[in-house]
């Protein structure tokens, strides 16, 4: 959720400041130079914790009562 608020700004700002004709030519070429590494960290993050909840997960699934 996070993420996407992120996003809509960033993306939001650089679509305003273009159509308004102060943004420069580039400045929407650069969003995804900003943004991947930092999705790239998330989804990084993301599996590392989904990872290291399996066991416990399968654990809680699998043992009766």
């Amino acid at each position: 959720m996070n993420f996407g608020v992120e996003e809509a700004m960033n993306l939001g700002f650089k679509l305003s400041a273009t159509l308004k004709g102060y943004g420069g030519p580039l400045l929407l070429q650069s969003y995804p130079v900003e943004r991947r590494p930092m999705m790239i960290r998330a989804l990084e993050w993301s599996d590392r914790h989904v990872n290291k909840f399996i066991p416990w997960w399968r654990w809680v699934t699998e043992t009766p009562g």
